[in-house]
């Protein structure tokens, strides 16, 4: 479930203001490696809970892994009726204390997150910590935890020096040398899928690393080759490890970073090799995939554990339509918790690191591709052959017929935007309108109400009271309200989202359309002067009958009762007779 905190909350023993499940909509949890970890969702203004809504409040709603994790809003808009809002994982708050001056020296993962813990300008609840065994330096002058922590564009910061993936859970940072495992879960097409989009980028490849130390140390066969070179050829990039360093025998001073030659030269390989282990001598891709929410279908009902997969979690994905077949680890997904009844799902994950297994495009694919390819050339032969054939008549454009018709066109579009820009100030008048209602019956500035027995008198030992309220709305002296499709005040104003009856009298309908049922009577349609302010439409034709007579436009024909007039093939006929 998802419930709604005060900003001040810290305890979380109870539900807070109440749960959002019943009205909330396009709810999710998204999150990134290493980056964003947020949750977004869509409430009506009217709602049970729409007035409380406020930025700076606190969400709650569990995680993929099962966990629940409280976040706080910072962005928040109204529109229509509906508010949306996008609220930051709890630990963003970090973000908004301050790091002065610390100089880390000589720690690990662990000690050097907790001296960051340690040394914030504001005390705050959030626990950090490492399973980070290298040993390393940094010194954070002025920037936040957040930015401590996690921002790679800067070279101080944890992230930088100590690497890791991070890990938020409540109120606990931990920096880990590697999220997720190879689970052995494979999303099939037709099973899982819905669909994917796959991007491949071929500039970052390096097959060849020049690997270099401090001061300029390299190695002696100055090169280290990725067995990928038969595939991709000779891309050569030169990186700098100014951790290794090479002690100087004829320096006076002492640096007990610094080793001796083979060592340094061994250390240089081991770098680059690892270079090759995380991709870099592979195409960098992205894959988005489109999952099936089987969880919540019944057929799979009793199967609670069906593809259970946690972020950063190795995927094996078979789209056996395109020939795609390939393992690559999670590095985002869309999560939508659980609400209701309903159980938590994947609506989208993106996978990166492509880990091929057959080529690209495989054989069968590819004469696949030529047969279609033979195929189309066949059937463009054959049509060009038919063309050669037409008149010259056929191949002459009618110029005064094609000027006739884009004015049409350019009138019919007009009309179109015309109509589009008056629905559009229909419905914001309209909400203008629902919204002013509400105003009145919110401020209940109408004096108590009394509440009278069957005798009409009043009832004894009550006494007057200001409003009647339940989850849904609220009745009082000013008006009432009922969720977000029923408003009414005391001057007689009334906002309804369908009216239905047998009968509707007034003196005036404004309003953009009006579907269905008959039109009878003495019938006066105004256009106020304007032109084209009156459209027929109807998906069958329209039919206009006056005095006995009547005329149709139906599949692009007028029909009248003693014929009809159409066009084919850009001539103009009547009856079956030829015009032009």
């Amino acid at each position: 479930m998802i419930f709604l905190y005060p900003s001040t909350e810290t305890k979380f023993a109870s539900n807070g203001l109440g749960a959002l499940d019943h009205d909330i909509s396009d709810v999710e949890i998204a999150e990134e490696i290493n980056g964003k970890y947020q949750l977004s969702f869509k409430y009506p203004l009217f709602g049970p809970h729409g007035q409380d809504i406020k930025p700076q409040m606190i969400v709650t709603a569990e995680d993929p892994q099962g966990n629940l994790q409280w976040f706080r809003i910072w962005q928040f808009s109204k529109s229509n009726g509906v508010i949306t809002v996008t609220a930051l994982h709890g630990t963003f708050d970090l973000n908004s204390n301050w790091i002065d001056d610390t100089n880390i020296v000589q720690k690990n993962g662990h000690d050097a997150m907790k001296q960051i813990q340690s040394m914030t300008l504001n005390p705050h609840p959030f626990v950090l910590d490492s399973d980070i065994q290298t040993v390393a330096n940094a010194r954070v002058v002025s920037m936040s935890p957040t930015q401590a922590i996690i921002d790679s564009s800067k070279g101080n910061t944890f992230i930088s020096r100590w690497h890791g993936e991070i890990y938020r859970n409540w109120n606990s940072i931990t920096m880990l040398a590697r999220r997720g495992t190879d689970s052995g879960i494979t999303l099939r097409y037709k099973k899982d899928i819905l669909g994917y989009s796959a991007d491949f980028d071929y500039t970052t490849i390096a097959t060849v690393i020049k690997p270099m130390g401090a001061n300029g140390f390299e190695l002696p066969e100055k090169y280290v080759k990725s067995p990928n070179v038969a595939a991709y050829g000779e891309i050569v990039k030169e990186i700098t490890y100014s951790d290794i360093k090479v002690r100087d025998p004829d320096s006076k001073t002492t640096d007990d970073s610094a080793v001796d030659e083979a060592t340094a030269s061994q250390m240089l390989r081991d770098k680059a090799q690892e270079e090759f282990d995380n991709g870099l001598d592979k195409p960098s891709s992205n894959f988005k995939v489109d999952l099936i929410a089987l969880q919540n279908t019944k057929e799979y009902q009793d199967f609670p554990n069906l593809q259970i997969m946690k972020p950063w979690d190795t995927v094996h994905v078979d789209y056996e339509a395109d020939g795609i077949d390939f393992s690559a680890r999670m590095i985002s997904y869309k999560w939508v918790p659980p609400i209701g009844d309903h159980k938590g799902y994947y609506s989208q994950i993106e996978i990166g690191n492509y880990i091929p297994k057959y080529t690209d495009v495989t054989t069968e694919q590819v004469n696949k591709v030529e047969d279609q390819v033979k195929e189309t050339n066949d059937n463009l032969d054959q049509t060009n052959e038919n063309l050669g054939q037409e008149t010259e008549d056929r191949k002459t454009a009618d110029t005064d017929a094609d000027e006739k018709i884009k004015e049409t066109n350019q009138k019919l579009q007009s009309q179109a935007e015309q109509a589009a820009e008056y629905n559009r100030r229909l419905s914001q008048q309209i909400q203008d309108a629902r919204q002013a209602i509400y105003d009145v019956v919110n401020k209940n500035s109408n004096g108590p109400i009394t509440l009278y027995g069957m005798d009409g008198q009043p009832l004894s030992g009550v006494g007057q009271i200001s409003s009647i309220r339940w989850s849904q709305g609220t009745i009082n002296s000013s008006g009432f309200y009922w969720g977000n499709n029923l408003v009414g005040d005391m001057y007689g104003n009334f906002y309804a989202t369908n009216i239905v009856g047998n009968s509707i009298k007034g003196l005036e309908i404004i309003g953009g359309s009006i579907s269905g049922g008959t039109i009878s009577g003495n019938v006066t349609i105004n256009t106020q002067g304007g032109r084209y302010n009156v459209v027929l439409s109807g998906s069958e034709g329209v039919s206009v009958t006056m005095g006995g007579g009547s005329t149709a436009i139906v599949a692009g024909r007028i029909v009248l009762n003693s014929g009809q007039l159409y066009e084919q093939d850009g001539n103009l006929y009547w009856g079956g007779t030829k015009l032009n």
